[in-house]
């Protein structure tokens, strides 16, 4: 089921991750876009359920390391075309 708030979208349950592409010509890079678990695992809770994050350490997903501990905020610089995913946990 899909529920829109405040302008964002959650979709609610397992969703196939769908990829519009020749799998067979992916390269090296690409390929472990697509497969980092960590990415993956955002929102794949197997009941639905939400957790309530707690405000400890900083992960960036891309790198696959720890880059910050904060109890309050953290502030990350974005490059025009950029993206960033960080999990707080």
């Amino acid at each position: 089921m899909k529920k829109i708030k405040n302008g964002l979208i959650n979709f609610s349950g397992s969703i196939p991750l769908l990829i519009g592409c020749d799998l067979a010509r992916l390269d090296e890079f690409t390929l472990s876009l697509l497969t980092n678990d960590e990415v993956i695992d955002v929102n794949q809770d197997p009941l639905g359920v939400h957790g309530a994050p707690i405000l400890k350490t900083v992960r960036d997903l891309w790198r696959q390391k720890d880059v910050a501990e904060t109890d309050d905020k953290h502030t990350v610089t974005v490059n025009p075309h950029g993206a960033v995913m960080l999990r707080i946990y």
